[in-house]
């Protein structure tokens, strides 16, 4: 046996001879592990010298070669380093302007009977190099489910930081989303959907900060029938992307035709801000269900603005549409001028069904930056902080009451909302209360006490108000940045007692 002859051989780039002289070894004894070891290693330097796309028939022939050896899986530095350049290799070939995705399938036809060691990281990078291509090669789902998903390894749940600061989405996350695509685009798919469930379940509960995985999960329970099961999967997702349209169209196909939370549903999708291209599908919908009810007019607006929209791009029209124009009460019935009166209609129905399980807080607005459309408030249990309502409320002022449910606690001070609407003109609450009282104001300083209720200069000056006066009016907590607590501050007088 000539293995450490061979070693040298390999270092000093004599391959040929290094190559002669263990295949003359194995020739003699194949069955000795290191004649197996010291050909598999001669081969995998010739290997590594084919990393283009035009050099993959002798890479393939080179490849076929070692998994004749049948080197065991224990052999982990080996198959390391050969998992390494096939990734390179699976690279090449997909950088290659060919893009010939039929020697990708022979290259995965190839590694499926070698016996590579996994999980590790160089298995891993054979997963990333074969994901590359998960839209367009038809072996994809074939080629993850011989991979194995339960072999990811921790790194491969974590975001990478791109070259330009930027975070990539996790490898694990990247297959999940890939693998549910596949799965969806195939006949007979339950089966294979019911066995990665339990894989997608668990990365959702372990990785909230995954943005789609629920989205699919949704999806993938809607392709098997499991309407059930679809809303409470899909709504984490929905929450996030409320202001997408096509949230709401997926949101409205959980439930049945003649639901009212569909046509919630569809109505929401249509105040979203979208290219009216897009919104074809989503108002042949809702026509199909304005028709049935007999709301001809708002049917009729919807159906013209598809055909508007379809001429204008010179598509065919939905036969839908076209057979409902050619009917006699389409013809004999006036489009309104839009149905955002519709959409509005069931506006709050649709939030329900995305945050009905939020409790709805009421809080009392403290402050009010115009510039920023951000609100200052002070609510329940001393709970107080910033919240940017943009155009979601017209009018703020302070001590209106507004009805908030928010998405998330804050660190910063600074909350967000899944809702916020100002509450109801006959809403009472502790936020908002009278005081009465001789008023004390603090010489050389413009301000003043009603008890425990301060009054500032400007409500003083307004109504001419003196020390030792009675007064009333409305009081609100306050939160006082400089002493770090809330305190009762007057909004509102009314007209001063002598």
């Amino acid at each position: 046996m000539s293995f450490t002859e061979v070693k040298n051989l390999r270092k000093a780039g004599s391959l040929e001879e290094a190559l002669a002289l263990a295949q003359s070894d194995f020739n003699a004894d194949p069955e000795n592990i290191w004649n197996k070891r010291s050909l598999a290693w001669v081969y995998f330097d010739q290997l590594k010298a084919l990393n283009t796309a035009e050099e993959f028939d002798a890479f393939e022939q080179i490849l076929a070669s070692i998994a004749l050896l049948e080197l065991p899986q224990e052999e982990d530095m080996f198959w390391g380093h050969i998992c390494w350049q096939i990734g390179k290799m699976a690279f090449a070939l997909q950088r290659d302007e060919h893009n010939d995705l039929s020697k990708l399938d022979q290259l995965f036809h190839l590694i499926v009977p070698l016996t590579v060691h996994k999980p590790s990281d160089s298995y891993s990078y054979l997963l990333k190099s074969f994901q590359k291509s998960n839209k367009t090669w038809s072996n994809y789902a074939a080629f993850v489910e011989w991979w194995g998903i339960e072999n990811l390894m921790p790194a491969d749940y974590q975001s990478e930081t791109m070259p330009d600061g930027r975070k990539s989405m996790a490898l694990a996350e990247q297959v999940a989303i890939a693998y549910a695509r596949k799965l969806l685009e195939m006949p007979d798919n339950s089966a294979r959907i019911n066995a990665f469930m339990p894989f997608l379940d668990q990365l959702i509960q372990d990785h909230p900060m995954y943005q789609y995985p629920p989205y699919y999960k949704g999806k993938l329970l809607l392709a098997i029938g499991d309407k059930e099961n679809v809303f409470s999967a899909f709504l984490p997702f929905a929450r996030k992307k409320q202001g997408d349209f096509w949230i709401w169209d997926m949101l409205s196909e959980t439930f049945p035709e003649d639901d009212m939370r569909r046509i919630a549903c569809l109505c929401r999708a249509l105040l979203c801000r979208a290219e009216p291209q897009f919104l074809g599908k989503v108002r042949v919908k809702l026509a199909e269900w304005l028709i049935a009810n007999q709301q001809l007019p708002e049917a009729k607006t919807e159906i013209d603005a598809i055909s508007s929209v379809y001429q204008a791009e010179g598509w065919k029209l939905i036969p839908e549409v076209f057979a409902w124009s050619k009917e006699a009460w389409y013809q004999s019935t006036e489009a309104l001028s839009n149905n955002k009166a519709l959409y509005q209609k069931y506006q709050d129905t649709a939030e329900e069904i995305l945050f009905g399980d939020v409790p709805e807080e009421t809080v009392v607005v403290d402050f009010v930056n115009r510039e920023k459309d951000v609100l200052y408030f002070v609510g329940a249990n001393g709970k107080h902080g910033g919240l940017k309502y943009g155009k979601r409320l017209r009018k703020v002022n302070i001590g209106d009451l507004i009805s908030v449910r928010f998405s998330e606690n804050s660190q910063t001070g600074m909350y967000k909302a899944y809702t916020i609407t100002k509450a109801p003109v006959n809403t009472t609450s502790e936020l908002r209360q009278p005081f009465e009282g001789m008023i004390w104001i603090k010489p050389d300083q413009g301000f003043g006490f009603v008890d425990q209720v301060f009054v500032e200069p400007a409500l003083i000056k307004k109504f001419n108000i003196t020390n030792g006066q009675i007064i009333d009016g409305i009081c609100i907590p306050s939160w006082n940045k400089k002493q770090n607590t809330i305190a009762l501050k007057a909004i509102s007088i009314s007209t001063p007692q002598s």
